[in-house]
């Protein structure tokens, strides 16, 4: 109680009156009122104002509160970490007490991420607020620098790649860049690294033809341009079909130019062709060229009666000589030629060398194989041995025995034996005289036979004088 000490010592107590109190800080109360004491007999009345304060003043982070509306306001700072959650949820008074805070979602603004909350009470009827700002400033270099990046593998004209890989890095880059300016440092981080698989993810576009059963792939040349050159092992279809690594783009169909070059030199009967056939396709911006070069064997080697192998002159044309046997009337047992799968007939000239004991006639069948191109001269010597002795003999025999002359024998007889004699004189000249003939003017000879003719006078026969005849 306040109370009013007199000068000789009297202490007074003082009452007091309207007391009025105030608060010129969050915690503090300053009361002002009037003291007064009654006069007696000693002394007089007793009247004064006066004013005390009592509490501590309450700050936050020592900051003081500001009086607004009738509502102690302060205001506190705190970080943002990478996930855009604020470093504290309460605040702590300078009187030791703490309070939580209500955050609102993250704001983005000049290259930073700020998230307000407040928190809100009632200190000795005295209404306070706080509020609290959590920030940050993000990092987005990576993300910026794999956009960059993504940008310039996009904006390649020169690149030639699948179009699900493009697709790919165009949504990511798409993304990426529409990504809330409050992302978090793993939405960040997650959206530059699907950038980066992307780019790493992006698929050269290939080509590739099959080619004797199995599929060789193009090389690309130039922006656009791919192509192969190769060996085939037979000569390539018509149409060869390049196939891409993109199901987007439809095969290519190509049509090939051949130029080829023969060679008939090595068998008689085979063809060696060489050659190279070029394929060309062109559209949308793209050239696929594929050469192939190859070597077809055209033809079967031809083979020759007892393997008698034909061989090339220098004027181009395949010869040969073969052996054939003659039957007894001259005919050759080789008529014709199978020159693989092709007939050739076989021209013979008139028989000769009967008179030498050795029939012959030569054949000779000449011409252009289809199938290769390749002219032959293919020679057939056909023989039979001829023997005339016996009919020689045979002959001589007959003379002797016409003699002493045809009038001693029946004119049939005599004229059929003379006939015959005659008839083997030009066959044994005949230089074409077949063993057949031979043969057969041999039997006919050898029936012929004499009758004698026989003379008489009155029945009684004549008898023949050999010298007179």
């Amino acid at each position: 109680h306040p109370t009013a000490l007199g000068s000789d010592g009297t202490v007074v107590p003082l009452t007091a009156t309207n007391p009025t109190p105030s608060h010129p800080k969050l915690g503090v109360t300053l009361t002002t009122a009037v003291l007064t004491a009654g006069r007696d007999g000693t002394r007089p009345a007793i009247r004064t104002d006066a004013s005390w304060t009592s509490g501590r003043e309450i700050t936050v982070d020592g900051r003081p509160f500001s009086l607004k509306d009738g509502v102690w306001t302060a205001s506190a700072d705190t970080t943002l970490d990478g996930s855009n959650t604020p470093a504290m949820d309460r605040i702590v008074l300078s009187d030791g007490t703490s309070h939580p805070i209500a955050w609102n979602t993250p704001e983005a603004s000049d290259g930073r991420i700020a998230m307000t909350g407040t928190s809100a009470g009632e200190t000795g009827g005295q209404r306070w607020l706080v509020t609290v700002t959590a920030s940050r400033t993000p990092d987005r270099t990576r993300l910026d620098q794999a956009i960059a990046a993504g940008r310039a593998k996009l904006d390649d004209r020169d690149a030639d790649r699948t179009a699900d890989s493009v697709r790919t890095l165009r949504d990511a880059i798409a993304a990426a860049a529409a990504l809330d300016p409050t992302a978090t440092d793993d939405e960040t981080r997650q959206a530059a690294d699907r950038i980066d698989t992307a780019m790493r993810n992006l698929t050269d576009l290939t080509w590739s033809v099959r080619v004797d059963g199995r599929d060789v792939p193009l090389t690309r040349t130039a922006p656009h341009v791919w192509s192969l050159t190769a060996d085939a092992a037979t000569r390539p279809v018509a149409r060869l079909t390049a196939t891409s690594n993109d199901p987007t783009l439809d095969p290519a169909a190509m049509d090939g130019e051949t130029k080829t070059r023969d060679d008939a030199t090595r068998t008689l009967g085979v063809l060696d062709r060489t050659g190279t056939t070029t394929y060309r396709h062109r559209s949308a911006g793209r050239t696929l060229t594929v050469a192939l070069s190859w070597r077809q064997t055209v033809g079967t080697p031809v083979a020759l009666p007892g393997g008698v192998a034909a061989h090339r002159g220098t004027d181009g044309v395949w010869t040969a000589t073969i052996t054939g046997t003659l039957d007894p009337n001259g005919r050759p047992d080789i008529t014709s030629l199978d020159l693989g799968g092709q007939s050739a007939k076989v021209t013979y000239s008139d028989p000769s060398g009967a008179t030498g004991g050795t029939l012959r006639r030569t054949g000779l069948a000449e011409g252009e194989l289809r199938a290769t191109g390749q002219r032959y001269r293919i020679t057939v010597n056909a023989t039979t041995p001829i023997d005339t002795g016996e009919l020689r003999a045979l002959a001589a025999r007959q003379r002797r025995a016409m003699q002493p002359g045809a009038h001693h024998w029946h004119a049939k007889d005599a004229e059929a034996m003379t006939r015959l004699l005659d008839e083997t004189d030009r066959l044994l000249k005949d230089d074409g005289a077949t063993p057949a003939a031979v043969t057969d003017l041999y039997a006919r000879l050898n029936r012929a036979t004499l009758t004698a003719t026989a003379w008489t006078v009155d029945g009684r026969p004549l008898t023949w004088h050999e010298q007179e005849d």
